[in-house]
């Protein structure tokens, strides 16, 4: 063979490895109900992210604004170990009842609480830490008497309860809560939002059971790391090998 051919298999396979490292950011977006069961205002999660941020043209669905949903499921702490949680406002008939922490992914039962029902934001940030016996890797949970949502979509029985929002930059965002106050979903305040900061808005109904996806019954600032799981990679792989036969089997018939 060829220095030529060489180099074209070489250009082939690191194009194959560019798009299989690329592969499991891009999974998608899972949807935000256009509506919201709490009217206008305060409207989905977009309309909140609006009022909020005070950005007219901000858009939930922006892919710049959103952490791919196949990558939120599973996190870990900042180089410190712990999880920083901040509690935004809760737009929920179920707010004095939501409770929010992070649980141990080998075992759901396995709980820490960060924030009771009783809590409403903005709150202080809260500091916990993640059990070393969880092997450095948690999810977030919301919990409402028997009923718990999990940022892993596998225990929800496949549902995505949970969206994630991120910060591009270059700078920080103020989140004003002061238009939420007369409602009662926030106590007032503003909070800095840093970018390699997430906010995670959730949805405290089940998914498909007569819910509005709107994805703004708790918004909770969290200082953690979102780990894509090796499943997801795994597919990506998967899909990509067909891609990777059709190249070599092209390069090998003309050569």
């Amino acid at each position: 063979m060829g220095k030529l051919a060489v180099n074209k298999y070489a250009v082939a396979l690191t194009t194959l490895g560019m798009a299989l490292a690329t592969s499991s950011a891009q999974a998608g977006l899972t949807s935000i109900g256009t509506t919201s069961a709490d009217g206008n205002p305060p409207g989905n999660l977009t309309a909140v992210m609006r009022t909020l941020t005070g950005i007219s043209s901000y858009n939930a669905m922006d892919p710049a604004n959103r952490v791919d949903d196949s990558a939120d499921q599973v996190w870990t702490g900042q180089s410190g170990g712990g999880v920083i949680s901040t509690l935004i406002l809760e737009i929920a008939g179920n707010r004095n009842g939501n409770s929010f922490g992070i649980y141990n992914l080998g075992d759901v039962s396995q709980r820490v609480q960060v924030f009771p029902g009783s809590a409403n934001g903005v709150t202080a940030p809260v500091t916990v830490a993640v059990p070393t016996s969880w092997g450095g890797s948690f999810g977030f949970y919301l919990a409402n008497g028997g009923t718990t949502f999990y940022s892993r979509q596998s225990d929800n029985g496949g549902a995505d309860n949970m969206v994630t929002l991120k910060n591009s930059g270059p700078g920080n965002l103020t989140l004003n809560t002061s238009a939420f106050v007369s409602g009662g979903w926030a106590s007032g305040g503003s909070v800095s939002w840093s970018p390699g900061e997430y906010l995670l808005g959730w949805e405290d109904l089940r998914i498909g059971g007569g819910a509005e996806p709107d994805y703004q019954d708790m918004l909770v600032k969290v200082n953690a790391v979102p780990v894509p799981e090796p499943t997801t990679m795994i597919a990506g792989v998967l899909l990509l090998l067909p891609f990777a036969a059709s190249s070599l089997r092209i390069l090998r018939r003309k050569h």
